[in-house]
C-alpha cells in the first residue's frame, strides 16, 4: 500500500473514532479528533459540519458560524448544513438570519421535518405565529408521530387565542410522549385559557409529579388558582415566579432577609421594591400602609413613572427610582410577595379606597372645563403597552372602540398615553375628545390628577384601570374572555378595586358585544344625569 494509501486510512478511522465519541455524547474528545482532521483537511465537509455542531452545544457560537460558513462552501447543496448554520443562527439570537437559512435547508429538501420544526421556532420567536403554525403543520405532515412538532404548534395556538386548537394538539404530543412536563404544563396554561381552571389543576400537578424540580408547571397551577379565588394554595406557588422561564422576572440578590410577614418589623427599615409592571404596581400598593402600621421604616423602589404618585402614601421613609443608590435597610420584600406575607384571601383583601393620591395640581388639569354643570366627563384608554406579550388579548383597536365616542352628550378625555399607527387619523374625525390633557402628562401622578377630575373612566385592563380604581374613582373596565388572575373569572365586579364595575367579552375574540353594551350603558347614564339635572337634583361624583 502506498503511502498516501496509509495517510488516507489513518484519517479515515481517526473520523470513524471521532463519530463514535460525537454519538456517545463525547464531545471534547469527537472536537479535538474533528478539529485535527479540519486542520489536516479543511475541505472535508463531515468534520466540518459536525465540529461545528460541537462548538455549538459548547457555547462557542461564533467558531461554530465559521466553521459551517466553511462547510457550505464545501458543499453549497447540503440541506443539513444549512439547517445548523440556522441553529446556530439561533442560538445567536440572530433569529431572521436563522429562518433564512431554514428556507435554504427546504428549498434543497422540502420534505425536510426537522427544517420545518426548526423554522417555526424562529418564526415563533419573532412573534410571526401563523407563519410558525404552518412550518410545525408542515412538518407534522411529513412526520405524524412527531411529539415536539405538535407541542410547538400547541404552544403558537395558545398565542393565537386558538386555545381550543392547542388542546388537541397538547394531547396529540402528549399520546406520543406521556413523559414531557412541558406539555402537561402547556396543556394546563391552554384549559386555564379556556377558563378550564378546575380541569388545568390536576393537569398542571401531574407536570409537577414528573419534574418536581421544574418552576413553569408550578407557577401556572399558582395563576390557575389566583383566578379562582384559592388564594391560600395560589400565593405560596406565585413564588415559583423568580424561576419559570415564561416570567422573565430577575430575583434580587440582597444580603438582607426576605420579608415573610413574620418577622418583627417595628423599628426597622424595609425596603419593598418593584419587579413587574406599573399596573401591578398599582394593584400591591395598598399593602404599604399596612407595612406602615407595624412600625416598620418603609423605604419604595419603583419605576420613574410612579415615584411622585408612591410619595404620596402617607407614612413612607424615602420613595427611590428603581436603579438609584439604596440606603441601609434591614428586610426586603417584593411587592408581588406582600399578599402572601399578609395571608390574602377573598375575605380580607386590603380594598379600602382611595390608597393613593392625585395631586391637587398638574398640568394635565389645566384645561378640563370646571363649569358647574359640564357635560358627563369620560376617559377613556383602549390599548395598553404594545411590547406586552398579551397585548393582543387586552387592548382594542380603535376602529372598534370609536363606537363609545359616537354616544352623544358626552366629553370624552383620552387616557392615552400613546396612539396607535392611524389612531390620529380616525380620532380627527371627533370634537368632542379632549387629546391634549394627557399629552401633558410626565408621570403617573398627573394623570392621576387628571382622572380625578372626571365622572367616570373607561378602559381596558391596563394601568389607567389600576390608577382609577386605586384613586376610588368609577372605572368600567373591559375585559377579554380570559382575563388576568386579579380580576377572577365570571364577575362583573372586583373585590380588589370597589369602584370597578367589569364588563367580559363572552366569547374570545368578542369585542362588539363588549363595546354595544357599554355603549348602552353611557347612554342610559347620560340620561339618568340629565333627568338629575333637570329634577334640580345633586349631582353625584360617581356613577
Amino acid at each position: 500500500m502506498s503511502e498516501a494509501g496509509q495517510d488516507s486510512n489513518q484519517w479515515e478511522s481517526i473520523f470513524q473514532r471521532a463519530v463514535q465519541l460525537h454519538g456517545s455524547g463525547n464531545l471534547a474528545e469527537a472536537g479535538t479528533l474533528f478539529s485535527s482532521i479540519v486542520e489536516h483537511n479543511p475541505t472535508h465537509f463531515p468534520s466540518l459540519h459536525r465540529l461545528a455542531a460541537i462548538r455549538r452545544h459548547q457555547g462557542q457560537l461564533e467558531e461554530s458560524l465559521a466553521l459551517l460558513k466553511q462547510a457550505i462552501g464545501c458543499n453549497p447543496s447540503s440541506a443539513d448544513a444549512h439547517n445548523s448554520l440556522g441553529n446556530t443562527y439561533n442560538s445567536m439570537g440572530r433569529q431572521e438570519d436563522a429562518v433564512d437559512q431554514y428556507r435554504c435547508a427546504l428549498a434543497l429538501r422540502p420534505d425536510f421535518p426537522e427544517a420545518h420544526l426548526n423554522l417555526g421556532n424562529s418564526l415563533k420567536v419573532l412573534g410571526r405565529y401563523e407563519d410558525a403554525a404552518a412550518s410545525y403543520s408542515a412538518a407534522i405532515a411529513l412526520r405524524p408521530q412527531y411529539a415536539e412538532a405538535h407541542s410547538n404548534l400547541g404552544i403558537v395556538l395558545v398565542r393565537m387565542n386558538r386555545p381550543q386548537e392547542a388542546i388537541g394538539s397538547f394531547t396529540a404530543a402528549i399520546s406520543l410522549d406521556p413523559t414531557v412536563t412541558m406539555v402537561y404544563s402547556n396543556l394546563g396554561a391552554a384549559l386555564t385559557a379556556l377558563n378550564r381552571h378546575e380541569e388545568a389543576i390536576p393537569i398542571l400537578q401531574r407536570a409537577r409529579q414528573l419534574d418536581p424540580a421544574a418552576t413553569q408547571p408550578v407557577f401556572n397551577e399558582a395563576l390557575a388558582r389566583l383566578a379562582i379565588g384559592d388564594y391560600e394554595r395560589g400565593w405560596p406557588d406565585y413564588e415559583a415566579r423568580w424561576l419559570a422561564p415564561e416570567t422573565k422576572i430577575k430575583a434580587r440578590d440582597f444580603r438582607q432577609p426576605l420579608w415573610d410577614g413574620e418577622a418583627e418589623v417595628a423599628g426597622k427599615a424595609i425596603l419593598l421594591h418593584a419587579e413587574q409592571g406599573l399596573g401591578d404596581m398599582m394593584l400591591l400598593a395598598r399593602y404599604v400602609p399596612l407595612v406602615v402600621e407595624r412600625g416598620a421604616r418603609v423605604i419604595l423602589e419603583v419605576q420613574k413613572p410612579l415615584t411622585t404618585l408612591m410619595r404620596r402614601i402617607p407614612g413612607t421613609a424615602q420613595v427611590l427610582t428603581y436603579g438609584d443608590e439604596l440606603p441601609d435597610f434591614d428586610l426586603h420584600a417584593p411587592f408581588g410577595s406582600l399578599p402572601l406575607a399578609f395571608k390574602t384571601t377573598l375575605d380580607n383583601i386590603p380594598a379600602d379606597v382611595p390608597y393613593l393620591q392625585a395631586p391637587d395640581e398638574s398640568p394635565a388639569i389645566v384645561d378640563i372645563d370646571s363649569g358647574s354643570e359640564p357635560q358627563l366627563r369620560v376617559g377613556v384608554c383602549w390599548a395598553g403597552n404594545a411590547g406586552y406579550a398579551n397585548d393582543h388579548n387586552r387592548s382594542i383597536a380603535l376602529s372598534r372602540f370609536q363606537r363609545l365616542l359616537n354616544v352623544p352628550n358626552i366629553r370624552f378625555v383620552s387616557l392615552q398615553p400613546d396612539l396607535r399607527p392611524g389612531d390620529d387619523r380616525m380620532l380627527a374625525g371627533f370634537e368632542n375628545i379632549d387629546l391634549t390633557s394627557i399629552r401633558k402628562a410626565s408621570s403617573l401622578a398627573d394623570t392621576a390628577a387628571l382622572i380625578s377630575k372626571l365622572d367616570l373612566v373607561v378602559t381596558v385592563d391596563t394601568a389607567v384601570a389600576h390608577l382609577t380604581g386605586a384613586l376610588g374613582r368609577p372605572v368600567w373596565i373591559l375585559l377579554p374572555n380570559f382575563a388576568h388572575w386579579i380580576w377572577l373569572r365570571y364577575r362583573t365586579d372586583s373585590p380588589w378595586y370597589p369602584t370597578a364595575q367589569l364588563f367580559r367579552q363572552p366569547s374570545i375574540g368578542d369585542w362588539e358585544s363588549v363595546i354595544e353594551r357599554v355603549a348602552e350603558m353611557l347612554k342610559q347614564t347620560v340620561s339618568s344625569r340629565a333627568a338629575r339635572i333637570g329634577s334640580a337634583a345633586p349631582i353625584s361624583a360617581s356613577i
